[in-house]
């Protein structure tokens, strides 16, 4: 899939945060940014994240590197990423 390019901060937001709550199967009224994934309420495994920036690069075109993957510790980090990517200001 290309790239969106045609996106905004709050749809990204959006993505992101329905895929974490569906496939960590956590409301998304108990995590924000600042939320780190390998901690409570998110308890990411490592596979969980893996899935994660697979499914970001299927609906976004983005691929995170695993260098990167593995510095990214909140929800903010993920997001962040994206933003950069896509050359949207945070």
């Amino acid at each position: 899939m290309a790239k969106v390019h045609d996106i905004d901060k709050t749809e990204i937001d959006n993505r992101i945060e329905k895929e974490i709550s569906d496939r960590l199967q956590v409301s998304r009224s108990d995590f924000d940014d600042n939320t780190p994934f390998e901690e409570p309420p998110l308890n990411a495994e490592s596979l969980d994240i893996i899935e994660l920036a697979e499914t970001i690069d299927m609906e976004l075109g983005i691929f995170i590197p695993d260098d990167h993957l593995e510095q990214m510790e909140t929800v903010g980090d993920a997001k962040s990423y994206i933003y950069n990517e896509l050359d949207i200001a945070e």
